[in-house]
């Protein structure tokens, strides 16, 4: 039987559909780390049910359902798309008057008026156009769905690659909390570059019977790197020098299946996600100013998204307007808040499976919002300018030890059975003028380390993350794990 291309009927309006459906895919293809299916099965939902509105609005307008259907198309594909045009005129042109949003939303809105007025008065009747966007859309999200397939493609090699951990039948397999708290410098960087001494938080810790492990260091200096590193337990030797999308990508698909994960699902542990990151296939708890998650993810390149991220940044940056600075410091603390109490949550719960329960706290990390009292300091800490504001981030820190004292206080008294619990930073304070004798400072992290059997004798001095999970799972798990040599990658 001769096939036919009319048969696929591409003469009808299905652009209509096929956009936002490439749009979507596109965006969970470029955000894969960090975005579930959930997420984009309800924002696929919510684009077409937009468009079906808009487009009823323009039928209207028209009294044509192609004419309709042909300006929802370059509507809806400036604003899907908005993202790419204006980097590319940024690139070309420059950041100047025509590539401001003063210049280019005037602009946008006369070119649209000429559009409706155009083909208002026009007699085509856009077959030919109708075909082209229905097949061009069509490969392109045959592309996508590839692309998609070679996603998913690297968890299953990853969990190949793992299938070698033994099940330990004997051992007692106690609940695990990892708690990262982001930025928090070691003792030593907090007393020779922040003049600041630290030992009253350790030594609650030490009361409360952890291990602090002295001088540990991160080995990248950069957030997804160096937990990318910790659930992998080895280094990246592919890694270039220079941070880039490609390898943050890497990153964030490690943190979402990696050594560890697949460690502890032979052991039968239930996973618990409270972080910034997609860990196990689970979403996100929140977004953070720097990792966009979620919808947010996808819809940050849409013309809404720019506007956002762009305007709102010059009311707080440039314009200095009080009331979003506010709001932004209080969401800021209330993101911030929302992760511990989850984690509480989770604490107080029984299972029946022993857990596993990820926390990634964007605390003392900048911005500053909170002094050593909990009170909210000027919203300007907000400021780029101030990220190297070292009283500020002391301050921050002081009153992250009492809220971190009160969580662990509160996971050891609510947990069904004694847990295991892991305080750490990804990186230490890095905000100072950087020079080949100070480099090392940024490294330099907190680690301390709570089992209910004290058995510490694996857990070392100048430890780096890297040999963070082989020591624990050496010591809870009667494993061999070889230690890997501590060193430290400078990303810049």
């Amino acid at each position: 039987m001769k096939f036919k291309l009319e048969k696929l009927h591409l003469k009808n309006e299905y652009f209509l559909v096929l956009l936002p459906l490439f749009f979507i895919c596109h965006g969970y293809n470029e955000n894969y780390a960090v975005v579930n299916i959930r997420d984009v099965i309800v924002l696929l939902l919510k684009y077409l049910a937009l468009l079906a509105i808009f487009f009823s609005f323009t039928l209207w307008l028209f009294k044509n359902w192609r004419k309709a259907a042909v300006v929802t198309l370059f509507i809806a594909s400036f604003y899907f798309f908005f993202g790419p045009i204006h980097d590319a005129a940024k690139y070309l042109l420059g950041k100047n008057l025509f590539t401001s949003y003063s210049f280019i939303l005037p602009l946008s809105l006369l070119l649209f008026a000429l559009l409706i007025v155009t083909i208002k008065r026009t007699d085509r009747s856009f077959n030919q156009f109708t075909r082209y966007c229905n097949s061009v859309l069509i490969l392109l999200i045959l592309m996508e769905i590839a692309f998609l397939f070679k996603n998913n493609s690297f968890s299953k090699e990853n969990e190949k690659k793992y299938s070698f951990a033994n099940a330990c039948d004997t051992c007692l397999r106690p609940d695990i909390y990892l708690i990262i708290s982001d930025g928090y410098a070691g003792a030593r960087e907090l007393q020779d570059i922040l003049n600041f001494n630290n030992s009253a938080f350790e030594n609650a810790l030490r009361h409360r019977g952890f291990r602090i492990i002295i001088d540990s260091k991160s080995n990248y200096n950069l957030t997804p790197y160096s937990v990318a590193s910790l659930f992998e337990a080895n280094y990246f030797s592919t890694l270039k020098d220079k941070e880039n999308k490609k390898d943050v990508d890497h990153c964030l698909n490690t943190i979402n299946n990696n050594f560890v994960l697949s460690f502890f699902r032979n052991q039968h542990y239930k996973f618990f996600n409270h972080s910034i990151f997609r860990f196990n296939d689970q979403a996100p708890l929140i977004n953070s100013m720097f990792f966009v998650i979620g919808q947010d993810a996808i819809n940050s390149q849409t013309l809404w998204g720019r506007m956002n991220r762009d305007i709102r940044f010059n009311l707080v940056t440039r314009w200095k307007w009080k009331p979003e600075m506010k709001r932004w410091t209080k969401k800021n603390v209330r993101e911030i808040e929302e992760v511990i109490d989850q984690t509480l949550i989770t604490s107080a719960q029984k299972d029946d499976m022993p857990r596993f329960v990820y926390t990634h706290v964007m605390m003392p990390h900048y911005p500053y919002c909170l002094d050593r009292k909990g009170n909210f300091n000027d919203p300007s800490v907000i400021f780029e300018e101030n990220w190297s504001r070292k009283k500020d981030y002391v301050e921050y820190l002081q009153y992250s030890n009492t809220r971190f004292l009160k969580m662990i206080d509160q996971i050891l008294s609510t947990s069904p059975k004694p847990p295991v619990i892991i305080f750490m930073s990804d990186h230490g304070f890095r905000e100072f003028e950087m020079t080949e004798e100070t480099i090392k400072y940024g490294f330099i992290n907190i680690n301390a380390v709570y089992l209910p059997n004290q058995r510490y004798d694996g857990f070392y001095n100048e430890m780096s993350n890297v040999n963070q999970f082989r020591v624990l799972i050496n010591t809870l798990f009667n494993q061999q794990l070889p230690l890997l040599k501590d060193s430290s990658s400078f990303i810049k």
